[in-house]
């Protein structure tokens, strides 16, 4: 059999369910500051280095070329970053900060801190290290080349 009844217990349920209305949460915090979730992941990069190619913030957010064209049109919109053509070659687009972009960095970054708090409120010091610990080790397990389940069968 190729599935199993929903067991709620899985791992994969909770982790997926956090994720999701973790998500939410950032939405409803970042709205006051005119980002979205997936806006901010893009802010974030340009805060630590101020400006980078369109193709270098695709590939460290992993996602498809023409999402993040999406979001960095909104962001334009907003006047939150800029975009250039390189004058060291014509294919690459340059995306750098505006001053309005950097401003909103203090602010955003506070509400993300405070729901990460929220999320771990009532752990302890040495539970928040082992839910790290073990949250990076099943992540490495899901990045690991190989499909280890299918070997098994």
């Amino acid at each position: 059999m190729f599935y199993k009844k929903l067991n709620l217990q899985h791992h994969g349920y909770f982790i997926n369910r956090i994720s999701h209305d973790f998500k939410l949460k950032k939405n409803e915090s970042l709205s006051k500051y005119n980002l979205t979730d997936s806006q901010m992941k893009v802010m974030r990069y340009l805060w630590h280095e101020n400006c980078l190619s369109q193709t270098e913030i695709q590939k460290r957010m992993n996602i498809k070329p023409s999402s993040l064209t999406r979001l960095i049109d909104q962001l334009e919109r907003k006047q939150f970053i800029t975009r250039k053509i390189s004058s060291k070659d014509s294919r690459v687009k340059l995306i750098s900060l505006t001053e309005k972009g950097k401003i909103l960095k203090k602010d955003s970054w506070d509400a993300i801190i405070m729901l990460e708090e929220k999320l771990i409120k009532n752990f302890t010091d040495e539970e928040k290290e082992l839910s790290l610990s073990f949250l990076n080790r099943m992540l490495n397990n899901i990045l690991t080349e190989g499909d280890d389940y299918n070997k098994s069968k």
